[in-house]
């Protein structure tokens, strides 16, 4: 950004902000009738049994390695796209034949040239800093950018990027030590996502996604719980069946969501019916 002054007021201006370090608080301002940015889910249940009306604010989807969390986070950020919201989608863990492919499945071959407009993708493919990458996604916005959905697949991977760059650039000077290690680098994704979400809360959602370690929760500081809402995707083994829950959510609507089944050819998530699911229990009696 040449002339950040030109920023202010603008969302991208709000997403850049997001870094600035400075005094912390702020007045309270009553905000009548207003609630944190919604956008669709791609599941069902959380917009029906959890009447959360979809992801909102800060969302994380947390999971273990290859249980469709991509999946969960494309099919939402295309949907919200879908709806006339604009989306900047960050990717940094499929190549760009695997992500047209996905977006195919999703929406079919015109699915691109219909929503190109209101969809961004950017690659993050190598080592970057967190105020390169934030520098990017605001230059994807448009002066006039009314709401916009960031989505970033993963927070782990795009922690590591960082923690790359950093590794990188002392070196250059000689200094072998890290100035910043991933955890760090992680912490710093985490607070920027939180900040911009508060700073504009009807206007600005970020949607992440992040694995979880062996205790169960996502890597790093929790970061579900640093969020708004979390969307929790359990695998069985050797099924294509995932159990799904909210453990999560400031504005309620936490609970079980039951099995889905990962639909890979269609890019979705699928609720097993629950009559099927029963006349399997009389099965098994």
């Amino acid at each position: 950004m040449n002339d950040r002054l030109e920023l202010q007021g603008t969302l991208a201006g709000t997403l850049l902000e997001g870094l600035v370090p400075g005094y912390g608080l702020k007045p309270f301002t009553l905000a009548e009738g207003e609630q944190a940015m919604r956008w669709p889910s791609g599941i069902r249940d959380v917009e029906n049994r959890m009447a959360l009306g979809g992801f909102y604010g800060f969302s994380v989807i947390t999971g273990k390695y290859k249980l469709g969390k991509s999946i969960a986070a494309f099919a939402s950020a295309a949907l919200a796209a879908e709806s006339g919201l604009r989306v900047v989608y960050v990717d940094a863990e499929l190549d760009a034949m695997q992500l047209t492919t996905r977006m195919q499945r999703f929406g079919g071959a015109d699915w691109w040239a219909h929503n190109k407009s209101r969809f961004t993708i950017r690659m993050l493919m190598g080592p970057s800093s967190l105020q390169t990458l934030v520098d990017d996604i605001a230059a994807q916005l448009e002066p006039d950018t009314d709401r916009v959905l960031v989505v970033l697949d993963s927070i782990s991977r795009v922690a590591e990027r960082i923690e790359m760059h950093n590794r990188i650039a002392t070196r250059e000077k000689g200094n072998y030590s890290r100035a910043i290690d991933y955890w760090a680098a992680l912490s710093m994704v985490t607070n920027w996502c939180a900040k911009v979400r508060r700073l504009a809360p009807t206007r600005i959602g970020v949607l992440v996604t992040s694995e979880e370690n062996s205790h169960g929760t996502s890597k790093g500081q929790k970061i579900e719980y640093a969020g708004d809402m979390s969307l929790r995707v359990k695998g069985r083994a050797n099924s294509d069946i995932v159990d799904l829950s909210v453990p999560f959510s400031r504005e309620g609507g936490e609970g079980e969501l039951g099995p889905y089944t990962r639909e890979w050819r269609a890019t979705r998530f699928v609720p097993v019916d629950r009559q099927l699911r029963l006349v399997g229990q009389d099965d098994d009696r």
